[in-house]
């Protein structure tokens, strides 16, 4: 791996690191796998490939504009019509005219969040995304994000596949996962702690019916540790520092030689109806790892 743009965060992989990323997907897939059929033969399996730009109303309100990647399809950047046409003399004309997208409670909610950016308020993160998700509906060709994570592409594809005029007839429990690259704006001694602006992540979306008795948390944790760590080495598992408000618990599993997160795993509550068990692993710093193990 090498910084050949001199850019924190853009890295170049050989073909060696390359073939150890899919060595490790390949890895990774049979062994969630062994372990949940293992628990329940009824789970079934789908790989996805859903695309890198996603619609903005579908990112996680989690995400600000500091974290992600807009990108306007007219080429200008999209935040900063935003934050032009929030102090637009001519915004309140345009939202009265724009009463056929957007409802009554959007409407109530961009004038406040306007109302607080003139007047030098806090700015709330949350707020701030619902915002510019109401600026994407008056402005559709402004809407696309370079996705922070995959999980909206896969929730989309699961619903897809449980919708019930699908021929496919899919039932939970089942898997959905991708593997493909998220983009961030990470800023921070990103190339030493791995934090990159473009990288590939694992993710695993393992959904099943509310009513299911079994926790397949309790085996499946340590099986994930134990699948990482026979590949990079000595791994621990921690509660993690953060808790997302999609998630009800979040933990992570941390290499032991670089004290580096390589996994994260959630108990999601996001998707209608369903539980949801989110496995993340970052098979860029699986790689540097692996290469940094003896």
């Amino acid at each position: 791996m090498e910084n050949l743009y001199n850019v924190n965060g853009l890295l170049f992989w050989d073909e060696e690191e390359i073939r150890l990323r899919s060595m490790f997907e390949e890895h990774f897939v049979f062994k969630i796998r062994d372990e949940l059929k293992m628990q329940n033969r009824a789970f079934e399996f789908f790989k996805c490939e859903a695309s890198l730009l996603t619609p903005i109303e579908l990112i996680n309100p989690n995400y600000t504009s500091e974290d992600i990647w807009i990108q306007a399809e007219d080429g200008q950047e999209f935040t900063e019509a935003f934050n032009v046409f929030l102090k637009s003399d001519k915004m309140s004309d345009v939202l009265a005219m724009s009463a056929d997208k957007i409802s009554g409670d959007e409407l109530a909610l961009f004038m406040a969040f306007s109302n607080t950016v003139k007047t030098g308020g806090e700015i709330n993160a949350k707020d701030y995304l619902e915002a510019l998700a109401v600026f994407s509906k008056l402005f559709p060709q402004k809407s696309l994000v370079l996705r922070p994570e995959t999980t909206m592409g896969s929730y989309i594809y699961a619903k897809h596949l449980l919708n019930q005029h699908n021929e496919r007839k899919v039932k939970p429990p089942l898997v959905v996962y991708q593997h493909g690259k998220s983009f961030r704006r990470e800023q921070d001694q990103v190339q030493k702690n791995m934090r990159l602006k473009e990288f590939y992540q694992l993710e695993f979306q393992i959904i099943y019916s509310t009513t299911t008795k079994n926790d397949y948390s309790l085996t499946l944790i340590p099986a994930v540790k134990e699948a990482i760590a026979s590949m990079i080495g000595p791994c621990r598992i921690e509660d993690s520092d953060r808790l997302p408000d999609y998630a009800e618990w979040t933990k992570d599993i941390i290499c032991e030689k670089t004290n580096m997160e390589v996994c994260s795993i959630s108990k999601r509550k996001d998707f209608d109806g369903m539980i949801v068990l989110e496995v993340a692993i970052g098979t860029d710093r699986c790689v540097f790892n692996f290469k940094n193990k003896d």
